[in-house]
């Protein structure tokens, strides 16, 4: 789910944009060597987005494994029955989900895109992990106006754009580690208002995560039975 920090005008970047390296184009070659290395990974996901009058706010214990199994356990919501809710996406096409609550026992398998199985905005499972921020910014290069920014060990990938056929203009931040490559935030703003936000901590990888836990009714509690470091073990900050 990339969501993006940006505020009108581009005027507090300008002091530090680089004239020289780093480009996107080399953050992305490093991005893509970092995910080459890993075929497991957990973080814990914030993320709050906002469409008209509809507000939604959840955290996530979020699972990914190669070639692109993706499990979703929502520790916290805003809407009903999402608090112990889960979602995984296996066979790149649907998702399966179950909600919390008395309805845990209850599940159904849709389509990626079905306004269930998506955000408020219209985000899929498939646009949450870290190879779909890569391949985002890596589509916004010749889209706009780009900028980066280096600050405090953390790159700000920024970009500018307005939409040919509404004329809403889309402004973007992605936060990197400068030694990692891993995002720390994205935020959007649409017309000045920001309408989306994401956040990623406490990663873990390379935990050889069992191919069970990508079932809809496998208890991800079961990982540390198993002596798997889990992020289910993270306290929520």
């Amino acid at each position: 789910m990339i969501k993006i920090i940006i505020v009108m005008g581009f005027s507090f970047l300008a002091s530090a944009v680089f004239s020289g390296p780093p480009q996107i184009k080399d953050i992305l070659e490093n991005m893509y060597k970092e995910y080459n290395g890993y075929g497991d990974y957990q973080c814990r996901l914030k993320e709050w987005c906002t469409k008209g009058n509809d507000y939604e706010n959840r955290i996530i214990n979020f699972y990914f494994k190669k070639p692109r199994n993706i499990r979703m356990d929502i520790i916290k919501g805003n809407k009903p029955f999402e608090d112990g809710s889960v979602g995984v996406f296996t066979d790149g096409t649907n998702v399966t989900g179950r909600k919390g609550g008395v309805l845990a026992g209850f599940s159904a398998t849709l389509n990626k895109k079905d306004p269930l199985t998506t955000t408020i905005r219209g985000v899929t499972f498939d646009e949450s992990d870290l190879l779909s921020i890569i391949h985002r910014i890596e589509a916004r290069l010749n889209d706009g106006v780009s900028v980066v920014e280096l600050t405090n060990n953390r790159y700000k990938v920024a970009w500018v754009s307005t939409n040919s056929k509404t004329k809403i203009v889309s402004k973007e931040i992605v936060e990197l580690s400068s030694m990692t490559y891993l995002p720390f935030t994205a935020d959007i703003y649409e017309d000045g208002k920001q309408v989306q936000h994401a956040e990623w901590s406490d990663f873990i990888f390379n935990a050889n995560l069992p191919d069970s836990l990508f079932k809809i009714y496998y208890n991800s509690d079961k990982l540390s039975e198993m002596g798997i470091k889990s992020i289910n073990q993270v306290p929520v900050k």
